[in-house]
């Protein structure tokens, strides 16, 4: 499913189970224009605007092939209460703003390049400007990935409150792992951040870490 620049898309109590998703390519995607060759479509690849609010997304896990993206975002992104078991990939020039979202089971550890359990937040290339990424009460559970078992920032993120608790990195971030600006606020407004039991790799040891900064 893509949502074409320029236009907008709500979703509201949808499921959307095991599908497969690809790779961009500007030969046969029409929007392929607006990516670059090399990148990954999701389950919904968004050039536009996509609220989504109460739904449910899942890969085809025996789909070994992609990076098991459910969103591919190119444009603005808007998810509230809704769960995840695929990963949100928040490309160049994107804006996602993550509401009271849940990321669960989410294994991507085995997947070439696929850095970021749940969310990957690219950075900056060329003329497009890094990602931008708000995660306001997040809950992650279970996630993995070489690099931030839920998290990989290269471009701007802010995290308010959330629990993130038993993700794993094989090598660097157990939670999170950011090379770049990252914000974290725990407050009466936010609510208080808790991370528990997140591991990551430290050469041949496997040590408790919530957040690695590069």
């Amino acid at each position: 499913l893509i949502v074409d620049s320029g236009k907008s898309l709500t979703l509201q109590d949808v499921k959307f189970e095991k599908f497969a998703t690809g790779e961009v390519n500007a030969t046969t995607n029409p929007s392929a224009d607006r990516a670059y060759d090399g990148d990954y479509q999701g389950i919904i690849t968004n050039y536009g605007t996509l609220d989504i609010t109460n739904s449910y997304f899942t890969v085809d896990p025996s789909d070994g092939n992609t990076k098991k993206i459910a969103i591919a975002n190119y444009g603005t992104l808007n998810s509230d209460p809704t769960t995840y078991e695929g990963a949100i990939e928040n490309y160049r020039g994107a804006t996602a703003t993550i509401t009271g979202d849940t990321f669960q089971n989410i294994d991507r550890s085995s997947i070439t390049s696929a850095n970021g359990g749940a969310i990957y937040n690219e950075a900056a290339e060329g003329s497009s400007p890094a990602g931008t990424l708000t995660l306001n009460k997040v809950t992650a559970t279970g996630d993995k990935a070489a690099n931030g078992g839920v998290l990989y920032n290269a471009g701007n993120a802010t995290i308010n409150g959330g629990t993130y608790s038993g993700n794993s990195a094989t090598a660097l971030g157990g939670a999170i792992y950011s090379n770049t600006n990252l914000t974290v606020n725990a407050n009466a407004t936010n609510g208080a951040v808790s991370f528990s039991n997140n591991k990551h790799q430290t050469a041949t040891t496997e040590a408790l870490n919530d957040i690695y900064m590069a």
